[in-house]
């Protein structure tokens, strides 16, 4: 049982109706599953067919031409690098770690780019904020987490930091911003006990 002073949550456990959401070690680990499964589904048939495509290919034309060569090359590097996309999506989590007064963000269990370390202690806030995006006349919904340095008293203006990957709800976008805002709290109560008072330190000049 983890004795980390700065435990966001005592009882900090998975909550209930957010099934992709799930609390370790005393609230100390969050783990978010990136997505639902049916993006990884297409992804690995692409793959699958780039795969099949240049397997038939080289069969039938052979691999004398080092153009040809090349081309079945770039089509299992491609169909290779889409399922490894599939497989990770289906498989893999955020993990979000509090250590002391860090946030790690790393990726579980298959390797995946984007590990970071963020300093809660520098920042002024940790709110989940909503991306809209338009493609072609199709609109693209996300929910991020984010920390800020120099927000107003709404979360506007300032520099944002993102903690971990996009969501794909909104109530698991809150749900990780409130338990790491709590953390980001306890953090700064630890270093400034006074802060929880609005006390401050005498000003001694003359």
């Amino acid at each position: 049982m983890s004795t980390d002073p700065l435990c966001a949550s005592p009882d900090l456990t998975s909550p209930a109706g957010l099934p992709n959401i799930q609390v370790l070690d005393g609230g100390l680990e969050i783990r978010v599953r990136w997505g639902p499964p049916a993006p990884a589904a297409a992804l690995m048939a692409l793959g699958a067919a780039a795969l099949g495509f240049a397997a038939w290919f080289s069969h039938r034309f052979g691999s004398d031409d080092p153009a040809l060569v090349v081309m079945i090359a770039v089509f299992v590097g491609g169909g290779l690098a889409l399922d490894y996309l599939g497989l990770v999506w289906a498989v893999n989590r955020t993990v979000l770690r509090m250590v002391g007064d860090e946030v790690q963000v790393g990726f579980t269990p298959l390797p995946w780019f984007g590990r970071t370390s963020t300093d809660l202690s520098a920042w002024d806030q940790v709110r989940a904020v909503t991306i809209t995006e338009e493609y072609q006349h199709q609109r693209a919904t996300r929910y991020r987490v984010v920390a800020s340095l120099g927000a107003g008293p709404h979360g506007e203006g300032g520099v944002t930091q993102q903690i971990g990957r996009d969501l794909l709800r909104r109530d698991e976008a809150e749900w990780v911003a409130a338990a790491l805002e709590a953390r980001r709290a306890r953090v700064h109560l630890a270093r400034d006990p006074l802060a929880s008072t609005g006390a401050g330190s005498a000003d001694d000049s003359r």
